[in-house]
């Protein structure tokens, strides 16, 4: 505990099970029986990486993302440059892996290490693992509290009680259309609690980690309903969670170049210090007041003006999504298979419907690409489909 952590670099920890802290699952197939198979004495290991600003205010929190993999030894891979550049601490465990019920145990001992030895923001944790390192990170929100968000990348979860997941806990999904685990997307959709905010993306690709742009716009997502869209009371943790996503939003800002890019960062940078309850921090009050009156010189601008009429629109589609996803949330999935009625099947293609106008009517805007970049995902979920009465 007393090893110095060095700002932008990667050290292996060694660390134990704490007496007494065996976790509760979901109570899934297979997860009891690790609980009982894994060895909760021996010595565990995670590769630890500090944010190059961990050492800039002394008093700053970060959240921390716990990475899986389903081979063992998990790195940041494709993910690095997202989870360095907005400076989270990352946790990838070494013991975790695919046939081996120890993942449970590693993960214990990391998690209740980590939080001792940096500055974790307890409230504001993730995880995000591929394959049988998806279903491992599904487990940990049952196990300790505080995780607000999972990206399970090429698989889901362990069969268990997930109308009962943890309702502050989004859930995001990717899977390739070669994936031999694809189908599990269904499981997210139908499975989930409807309060349980999730998100589902389908790429062209085979099993395997999300493509960087997937994985982004996942993190994205994940981010808007932590920060902007969902709405609590606010403890201390919470609000250090608040002050290191706006320092990310308004350093992105410094590089934005567009009328739009500015437009909607300075959107969703005065949503966080609302909900952040930061609208009159000394160290932001200046900052904000400044970025709200340039937000009303932008709203004149053409290209905002189309991004504003574009949403208006926007959210008919979305409640035509919202509908589309309850209706398939009352249908059974059948294993490996899309199974939809005819009147499903007419649901989704008025969807798709509404989805191709609006991306016409609003070419060229921000909202017109992310309900391209939703349409091309639902084509590829529902491509084969099996009918049913």
């Amino acid at each position: 505990m007393d090893k110095a952590l060095q700002p932008g670099t990667t050290t292996m920890i060694t660390c134990f099970v704490p007496k007494g802290k065996k976790p509760s699952l979901s109570g899934g197939e297979g997860t009891s029986e690790d609980i009982k198979k894994a060895d909760w004495k021996k010595p565990y290991h995670y590769r630890l990486y500090i944010p190059k600003e961990y050492d800039k205010d002394k008093s700053r929190r970060f959240p921390c993302m716990f990475i899986a993999d389903p081979s063992g030894n998990a790195q940041m891979r494709n993910m690095r440059n997202r989870l360095q550049n907005d400076n989270w601490i990352v946790v990838m465990l070494v013991e975790s892996c695919n046939g081996h019920p120890d993942w449970a145990a590693n993960f214990i001992a990391a998690h209740d290490d980590v939080i001792k030895r940096a500055r974790v923001c307890e409230t504001f944790k993730f995880a995000t693992g591929f394959s049988g390192g998806a279903r491992c990170v599904s487990e940990y929100p049952h196990c300790r509290k505080g995780f607000r968000g999972v990206i399970l990348q090429s698989a889901g979860f362990f069969d268990g009680k997930y109308a009962e997941y943890p309702a502050a806990t989004a859930v995001a999904g990717t899977f390739g259309t070669k994936d031999f685990n694809m189908y599990e997307s269904q499981e997210i959709r139908r499975e989930l609690n409807r309060r349980t905010p999730s998100h589902v993306e389908i790429f062209e690709g085979d099993h395997s980690w999300a493509p960087t742009p997937y994985f982004e716009r996942a993190m994205d997502w994940m981010e808007e309903v932590t920060f902007i869209t969902t709405k609590r009371k606010l403890s201390k943790q919470d609000q250090s969670g608040f002050v290191w996503i706006l320092d990310q939003k308004l350093r992105h800002l410094k590089n934005a170049s567009s009328d739009v890019d500015r437009y909607i960062l300075i959107k969703e940078i005065m949503a966080i210090a609302k909900n952040g309850k930061l609208l009159s921090s000394k160290d932001y009050k200046d900052k904000l007041m400044n970025l709200k009156t340039e937000f009303a010189a932008l709203k004149k601008k053409p290209d905002v003006l189309k991004e504003c009429k574009a949403a208006i629109d926007f959210e008919k589609c979305q409640a035509k999504i919202i509908l589309f996803d309850r209706v398939m949330q009352k249908k059974k999935a059948l294993y490996k298979k899309v199974a939809m009625s005819k009147k499903d099947m007419s649901t989704l293609e008025k969807m798709k419907i509404e989805l191709q106008k609006f991306i016409k009517k609003h070419a060229g805007t921000r909202l017109a690409e992310k309900s391209q970049n939703t349409l091309n995902s639902l084509e590829l979920e529902y491509k084969n489909v099996t009918m049913r009465k």
